[in-house]
This record gives C-alpha cells, structure tokens and sequence, in this order.
C-alpha cells in the first residue's frame, strides 16, 4: 500500500468518524425534540383537564346563577298571602304576569284569591269561550276570574281550592288540596285531589278531568245536545251534564229548579276560592 493509499484511507476513516458524530449529534437532537414533543403533548392534556375543570366550574356558577334567578323570581312573587288579614282588590304578581284580584280572608283565612263569586240574584255568566277565557263582572258583585288567569296562577305553582257555598240556613263547603287548570290548548281541562267537606264530593266524581264547554265551545261529550247551552253557563261538564254546576243563569226563585248546583240544593251564593298549597 502506498503512501497515498494510506492517506486516503486515513482520510476517509476521519470523514467517517466526523459522519458517525454528526449522527450521535441528530440522535441526541431528535431524542431531545421527541421529549420536548412528549412534554408538550403533557402541557395540552393538562391545559385540557384545565379547561374542563374550568368548563364544569362555569356550569357550576350557571346552574347558581339560574338558582339564584328563581329565588329572585319566588322574591317578586306577590299573592293574595303577602296581604295577610288585608281583603280586597289587590295586584298580584308572579312569573311575568301581574294583575288585579280579590283577596279573601274571611271565608276560609288568610290568603285566598277569589277566583268566582256569584249569587243568585243576578247572574251574568252566560258568556261565550272568549268571555270565560278573559273573565266578566266586578270585584264589587258577580265576577268570574277567568280561565287564563287561574290558569297561569295554578300552573305557576300548586294550589289549593276552596268552594263556599251559602243557603238560607246554613252554609257548606267542599275543599281540594289540589287544584289545576290545563292551558287553552288543552280547553282549559279541571284537575283536581284531596278532597274535604261537608258535601258529597261531586266534582271528583262527576267533572275532575273534564274540559270546559260553552255554548260555543262543545267539549262535554254529549253527542245529542251542549250542556251548556242547557244550563245557560260554561262549566267542566260530563257527558250526562251532572249536577254540580256553578255557572248557572238564575231567574227568580221559582226558576231555580233543574239550574241549582245541587250537593242537592239551591244555594243563596257561591264563592271559588283558591290559595297556594
């Protein structure tokens, strides 16, 4: 082997010492991205887990937030119970609806709203579906609350229903735990419970479940005539019409046969009344 053989070989074993170098360099620089990669993939699970914590953190204060929104809500409600012994017309308010009612505190206690009050002197109930819907009369006589009031005022919230019936010689009630009427969608459908009294329980049996019917509106079921054209007011008629009926059109005393409320009688007058459980 020459000198210049040697050279060359000498030459090239450095060359390849410097490549095998560079190589080990490239190694290390690759393993050291790969642990940077690897911590950085780290950092992005732990900002994740951060960013869900912080997710159920926010759920967490929406879910107070829409607490406190309701308690608020209970804190502006205003009903016949804010008033105490303090009777008369007052205005209401609850959710987003306000308006005037007639609070009772003698009949039955404190809190009631008065939801119908009728004698049979005069009677004004002979309306059609829009009139029962909206409501007719006066605080000061007759008048019916109306089917869309009660019914947002027993949707809101549970209620109790109390009905007071009075005649020449003596007076009876019947009271319901539970009281609720459906929206218009549903014709304003009576739902009622828990019954007490000193009456035969004739709503439970005869019209609970029942939709409201006026001369215009036909719901009773009575495929051969309209209770309601047949005893000249709107009411939760069953089938057969039945006998506890409050909305009824009185002409003079001798008139009243075949138009009383029965609970078998011909009362003086009546009032519905209805107060949060």
């Amino acid at each position: 082997m020459t000198g210049v053989d040697g050279r060359q070989i000498k030459s090239e074993a450095v060359k390849s010492k410097e490549f095998q170098k560079q190589l080990e360099e490239q190694k290390k620089n690759i393993d050291q991205k790969n642990q940077e990669i690897s911590k950085f993939h780290q950092q992005l699970e732990e900002h994740k887990k951060s960013i869900e914590e912080k997710n159920q953190q926010i759920s967490k204060l929406q879910n107070d937030v829409n607490k406190s929104d309701v308690k608020l809500e209970d804190l502006k409600e205003i009903n016949c119970t804010s008033f105490g012994d303090d009777p008369g017309v007052q205005k209401i308010s609850f959710s987003h609806y306000s308006f005037d009612v007639l609070c009772d505190s003698k009949t039955a206690g404190p809190g009631w709203t008065v939801s119908c009050s009728e004698s049979m002197v005069k009677k004004i109930s002979t309306g059609n579906w829009a009139t029962y819907r909206e409501g007719f009369g006066s605080f000061d006589g007759d008048f019916f609350l109306g089917l869309e009031k009660i019914h947002r005022l027993t949707s809101y919230k549970p209620h109790e229903l109390y009905i007071c019936m009075k005649f020449v010689k003596q007076m009876t009630y019947a009271r319901y735990e539970q009281f609720e009427i459906a929206g218009e969608s549903d014709e304003y459908q009576l739902s009622l419970s828990g019954f007490s009294g000193n009456v035969r329980d004739m709503l439970s049996a005869l019209n609970n479940n029942k939709k409201f019917s006026t001369y215009d509106r036909d719901n009773d079921g009575w495929n051969d005539g309209n209770c309601a054209l047949k005893y000249h007011g709107g009411w939760w008629y069953p089938k057969f019409c039945g006998i506890s009926i409050l909305h009824l059109l009185y002409h003079d005393a001798e008139d009243l046969m075949g138009y009383s409320i029965d609970w078998n009688s011909h009362f003086k007058n009546v009032k519905m009344l209805i107060r949060p459980a």
